[in-house]
């Protein structure tokens, strides 16, 4: 009886690991656990053996993306080619374009819908459609008892909301897929 109980806990085991998600843990502990901070984020990035990008590959990578303060880690595998990425650019949240520290993480792997229901899962709160693309939002405070919904906020001179984006807790997240990339984003509003 001990032995099939053991057998059976190895075999949960062994099933919960092969559901992690890659993405999704770079995603974690690149962007998430540096809380927005660019240069942590490298810095963790660079000791897991994320590579500087090329040059001319990361004009490409920050020309469309019009981030400050633009900067960028890579890594390959046989599955295809993973980037960390980090600056600074406005987002919309409601109807008003707030400053954020963002990180994202991308790969050209096959990711099927593990990332995308891996963020849902932590984000916790309802989704919104991700602004300019057919993924998905989310907005949220980063409270002790957890993530707590930023529902679309009515005005922006509404003062409540005022006092959240200065009590640095907001944070955004998204998911994004195109048929040969999917994006995990983190985005820290500063305390304003």
């Amino acid at each position: 009886m001990k032995l099939a109980a053991g057998i059976l806990a190895l075999g949960l085991a062994a099933a919960t690991a092969a559901q992690a998600d890659p993405l999704f843990d770079a995603f974690q502990s690149l962007c998430v656990k540096e809380a927005g901070d660019s240069k942590a984020s490298l810095t963790a990035a660079e000791a897991a053996s994320w590579q500087a990008v090329p040059d001319t590959l990361k004009q490409q990578i920050g020309g469309g993306l019009k981030l400050q303060d633009f900067d960028a880690r890579m890594k390959t595998d046989a599955a295809g080619i993973s980037f960390v990425i980090v600056g600074g650019q406005s987002l919309p949240l409601g109807d008003q374009l707030v400053p954020v520290h963002l990180c994202a993480v991308a790969t050209t792997a096959a990711a099927g819908d593990a990332p995308k229901e891996a963020l849902a899962a932590w984000a916790a709160v309802p989704s919104n459609p991700a602004p300019g693309s057919d993924g998905v939002g989310y907005a949220f405070s980063e409270e002790p008892t957890g993530h707590k919904v930023i529902e679309k906020p009515p005005n922006p001179q509404d003062p409540a909301l005022k006092a959240l984006l200065a009590s640095g807790k907001v944070r955004i997240a998204l998911e994004r897929s195109a048929p040969n990339l999917t994006v995990l984003t983190y985005a820290v509003v500063p305390k304003l």
